[in-house]
């Protein structure tokens, strides 16, 4: 993995040189905010956009736009859902909880995923945000300013609707316009997995991390390398590459066929006496034939990385916790039957959900450690 401190000076630097170019050349002028650690553009060209596709099938939109809000309903119901019974499985001795954590770059997951994880999350958070103005010209709510941003590493979209004009409008247009960004998110991680599940068919596995060293780094196999089969045995995946290594000795000479070609290597005696090829971290592989080792491990990781960050924004947006959109439309949809006491319900909904989400990464960090993907 990459030195955290070498990444954090890298970032600095970054941002440093960034921030004086933006003062020397004043891009306010055309539109890009620069700060210390984030950027914002605002795009006339974007709200254009916004506005001219929202009149276009505007009818098709509003019946989208009414999925939306049943959609983002049962993903709260699903948020809160995780949330709870990840916390019972996890207080079970027996139970197998899912593993949370806060995706932070080179902590929690490893550097090498970061342009991934740039591309993935900026398709994201823009046909979020995007899906929020369309609601929003449906709906007759001036769009203010749209745009794109990026804070430290992590990117944004932005989609900002006038705000009297929102408060103003009737309680159903502010649901709709609110529930549409998650909705949209899920029918992109549907979308993905769908051209995920088509295009692609197990392989065998991508070399991510090798021990130093070791037979495959002798044998000139780095990042990005494949292994598709050892001795002539198909490996598919990581289940059948430990199932092959059970019955491989010390010693032995393995010709794996790589993305480079045939190569020859001879395991080594690894730390609990059992032979191993030199391989720490790896990537179940899957190939688009058409595309070839390269370009079929960098499009499987991007659309990974899109079905993962599609689905986990679509569900915990939903959690009504402030400023999430959740909060929006729990506040807004309680609104239509509650007439007294509504800020109280509000705050005290924010803060069992805080309480939730807390508490899960509390106990995923007892149970697991510190996670890193």
């Amino acid at each position: 993995m990459v030195d955290i401190p070498v990444f954090l000076l890298s970032l600095a630097i970054f941002w440093s040189i960034l921030y004086l170019v933006g003062r020397i050349f004043h891009l306010e002028k055309y539109g890009l905010e620069i700060g210390p650690a984030y950027l914002f553009y605002k795009s006339k060209r974007l709200a254009k956009a916004i506005d001219a596709v929202s009149k276009r099938r505007s009818d098709l939109w509003r019946k989208l736009c009414n999925i939306g809000v049943v959609l983002a309903a049962l993903l709260m119901v699903s948020a809160v859902y995780i949330l709870v019974n990840n916390i019972l499985t996890s207080a079970s001795p027996q139970g197998i909880a899912t593993r949370m954590f806060l995706v932070i770059p080179g902590i929690t997951i490893r550097l090498y995923w970061l342009p991934y994880f740039l591309v993935a999350g900026m398709i994201i958070v823009v046909t979020h945000e995007v899906a929020h103005g369309i609601a929003a010209r449906l709906e007759k709510v001036p769009i203010v300013s749209a745009g794109v941003a990026l804070a430290l590493v992590f990117p944004g979209a932005f989609v900002e609707p006038n705000e009297k004009k929102f408060e103003k409008a009737p309680a159903a247009s502010k649901l709709r316009i609110v529930a549409v960004g998650s909705a949209t998110n899920l029918v992109t991680g549907l979308l993905v997995f769908l051209l995920w599940s088509t295009l692609f068919t197990p392989a065998g596995i991508v070399i991510l991390e090798t021990t130093g060293g070791g037979p495959l780094e002798q044998a000139g196999l780095r990042r990005w390398d494949t292994i598709s089969a050892m001795n002539g045995t198909q490996i598919s995946n990581g289940s059948t590459l430990d199932e092959y290594m059970d019955n491989v000795a010390v010693g032995d000479t393995l010709i794996l066929q790589t993305s480079k070609g045939n190569i020859p290597i001879t395991t080594v005696n690894g730390s609990a006496g059992q032979a191993i090829i030199g391989l720490s971290y790896f990537w179940n592989y899957f190939s688009c034939k058409p595309l070839g080792p390269m370009l079929s491990v960098q499009l499987y990781t991007t659309l990974s990385w899109m079905l993962l960050l599609a689905v986990s924004i679509a569900i915990f947006n939903m959690l009504p916790l402030y400023p999430f959109d959740g909060d929006k439309f729990f506040y807004y949809a309680l609104g239509k039957v509650v007439k007294r006491g509504l800020r109280e319900i509000r705050i005290l909904a924010s803060a069992i959900c805080l309480g939730l989400m807390a508490t899960t990464l509390l106990l995923s960090f007892i149970r697991y450690g510190l996670l890193s993907i």
